[in-house]
Order: C-alpha cells, then sequence, then structure tokens
C-alpha cells in the first residue's frame, strides 16, 4: 500500500551543517531533494520508472521558510507530499519537524522532461497514477524570482562534471552552492532570497 504522506527521519551531522553549527542551506535542500526521491520512489514514479517511460523530473521552482535552524547533533523529521496534480508542475509540499515543533516549510514545483528533447511535457498521469494528498496542502506557491532590468552579473559559473546529477544537468542545489561560493556576501543574500521568517 502506498503512503500519500512520507515521513523521513534525518540527523543533523557533519555533512549537513554550516560553519554556525547548525543545517545549512545545502544541507536542507540535499535532504529534501533526497525525501522527495525516496517518496517518489515509494509512489511508483522514481528515477527508474521515469525513465522506463523516458522522463525525467526536474525542481523548476521552490520556495523555503525557515522559522529556525536546527542545531548540529539535533534530528529532524521531514514530511511530504504531492498536491492533486494540475498543469505542467508537479507540486511537492514538505514540512520540517523538531519533535511536534514545525521549523519549515517548503514547496517545490517539479517538471516532467522528455530525455531525449530535453523539453518540458505535460505530467501524463492519470487520476490514479499517483497518490496524491488531498486533505491539506501548505499555502506556499513557488514563483519565478523576478528579474529586475538592472541586474548585473556577479559571476560566471561554469558547470563540471562534479556539478551533474543523475540527470545530466546543474540542479537546485549545486546553483545554491555555486551562488553562496562565488558571492562576496552570499550569508546576507541568501537570507534574503531564502525568505527567513
Amino acid at each position: 500500500m502506498t503512503s500519500a504522506v512520507w515521513t523521513q527521519r534525518y540527523d543533523v551531522n557533519t555533512m549537513v551543517v554550516n560553519p554556525q553549527k547548525r543545517l545549512g542551506l545545502i544541507g536542507l535542500l540535499n535532504i529534501l531533494q533526497d525525501i522527495a526521491w525516496i517518496h517518489g520512489s515509494h509512489l511508483g514514479h522514481g528515477y527508474d520508472a521515469m525513465m522506463a517511460k523516458g522522463w525525467i523530473w526536474v525542481l523548476a521552482r521552490q520556495t523555503l521558510i525557515m522559522s529556525d535552524w536546527p542545531a548540529w547533533g539535533d534530528t529532524i523529521d521531514v514530511r511530504t507530499w504531492v498536491r492533486p496534480v494540475n498543469g505542467m508542475l508537479v507540486l511537492r509540499d514538505y514540512e520540517i519537524l523538531a519533535g511536534q515543533r514545525k521549523m519549515g516549510e517548503c514547496t517545490a514545483g517539479w517538471l516532467t522532461l522528455d530525455v531525449a528533447t530535453r523539453r518540458p511535457i505535460r505530467p501524463a498521469f492519470g487520476d490514479t497514477d499517483v497518490t496524491t494528498r488531498d486533505d491539506d496542502s501548505l499555502t506556499l506557491n513557488p514563483a519565478r524570482i523576478p528579474v529586475a532590468d538592472a541586474l548585473q552579473p556577479i559571476a560566471d559559473f561554469q558547470a563540471r562534471n562534479s556539478d551533474l546529477d543523475v540527470n545530466g544537468h546543474v540542479n537546485n542545489i549545486r546553483y545554491a552552492h555555486g551562488f553562496s561560493m562565488r558571492c562576496r556576501s552570499a550569508p546576507t543574500r541568501l537570507i534574503a532570497l531564502m525568505r527567513t521568517t
């Protein structure tokens, strides 16, 4: 039996902490990506099942709000579910919990791409093909980040083999990492982008 809501426990260990001994943004993005793949596989639309159809998932948009960041040595539970499919983006909600206290929430918009053309396709899932959570969703709706006309480049990013994921593209985690490594005032700018409350 498939579970519409999936909960996974994660340790805030040395692989995901930042220099302030807190769960870092890059570590949390990795955790969110990990649980999406685990739950997607459980639901029957993980990497292997999608590749068999000639499709891949790519994360197109994401909104993350944190009220607090877990400390090194803490344990967190991440709960996730897929919203009912409506349009090109498949929305997946996440809650980040420490015990019963919600520390953050996130909504990610996933696109389905055709492997051969690398073009987005409308998810060809019937109502019975995807187990969704119909009773509750977060209020977050990830949108495109508006780009100001006067925006100037702060750095160039050349993708290396180590930046590529299993789909052969640079994913959201590598973009966030590249941005933080190349921006002189990365903490200030990342906090602004994260919309931390």
